[in-house]
């Protein structure tokens, strides 16, 4: 992590990734209707995964491992490493905490429908 960004990762965590792990860790093509209706592009990391361009030199890539009777699902977001030169840390931990609320945003309101057995 970036200038001190450890010392916000705790926080981070449980405000940004405990919940994409949450919304999407079980559904994770759920994770693509979402970052498709905020703009994101389809990506090939994990289960599923979608590239923000947030700004015009600024993209974030938000991924989903999901979880089975093994093991556990999880979800990272990637910063470019060119962002440390553009913003502050705390800037950049708000970012990465907006798109992952705007996630979890919109995945509740377009939950998908459960399967049919």
């Amino acid at each position: 992590m970036i200038n001190g960004g450890m010392l916000f990762y705790p926080a981070f965590h449980k405000n940004s990734i405990i919940g994409l792990i949450k919304a999407f860790g079980h559904q994770s093509e759920h994770l693509l209707a979402c970052a498709a209706a905020l703009g994101g592009q389809s990506a090939s990391y994990g289960d599923a995964s979608a590239i923000f361009q947030v700004f015009p030199e600024i993209r974030l890539c938000v991924i989903v491992w999901e979880g089975d009777e093994e093991v556990r699902p999880n979800a990272t977001i990637l910063f470019e490493p060119s962002i440390e030169h553009l913003l502050h840390i705390e800037s950049v931990i708000g970012l990465g905490m907006y798109l992952a609320s705007q996630l979890k945003r919109q995945a509740t309101s377009s939950s998908p429908l459960p399967s049919q057995v």
